[in-house]
């Protein structure tokens, strides 16, 4: 699994979760799920954008997807 070289916005959740036992991926591949595409009736680009992102995590195989992330590059 790669690993992204972007960081979180909120440092603080992966200590959090470290703290848990938990691993934490944040994928390359994720992008923007495509909700405000959605609220704005832009169904195609939408739901283009929610499958990538499917298949961003069925590909990781990871057992839970917590989101969102804010990214910052």
């Amino acid at each position: 699994m790669e690993h992204s070289t972007r960081k979180l916005a909120t440092p603080i959740i992966p200590e959090v979760v470290a703290y848990t036992g938990c691993e934490i991926a944040v994928l390359e591949t994720q992008a923007c799920c495509g909700a405000l595409h959605g609220c704005s009736v832009e169904l195609d680009q939408a739901r283009d954008m929610a499958k990538r992102n499917i298949a961003a995590f069925e590909e990781a195989e990871v057992d839970y997807n917590i989101s969102p992330y804010r990214l910052k590059d």
